[in-house]
């Protein structure tokens, strides 16, 4: 997951964090739709946007349901990701057999 920060939320942090300190909670679930609204590219949903490792978690999920996608966004990027991994690869592989 610390390969993946690095990789799609260093950029992302700043405005991130920014958004995540409004105390108010109505407040703060506006602006974190509005984070997600501006970044649409770089998700796959706008749980997603909510910290790194939910998009983790949400670009894993599409990894392992979804065919392989044809590039061009961010998005794509994230879950081309788990692609360079073997291991991955094998996992989604059993996990598919499996459903």
């Amino acid at each position: 997951i610390n390969e993946f920060y690095s990789r799609f939320w260093i950029e992302l942090e700043a405005a991130f964090e920014a958004v995540d300190a409004i105390e108010d909670d109505e407040t703060r679930d506006e602006a974190k739709a509005a984070f997600y609204a501006s970044n649409l590219d770089q998700f796959v949903s706008p749980y997603a946007a909510t910290n790194v490792t939910e998009d983790f978690a949400e670009s894993w999920t599409h990894f392992v349901l979804y065919e392989r996608p044809e590039g061009g966004r961010i998005v794509d990027d994230k879950i081309e990701f788990f692609y360079e991994h073997d291991e991955l690869q094998t996992l989604r592989n059993q996990i598919r057999n499996d459903l």
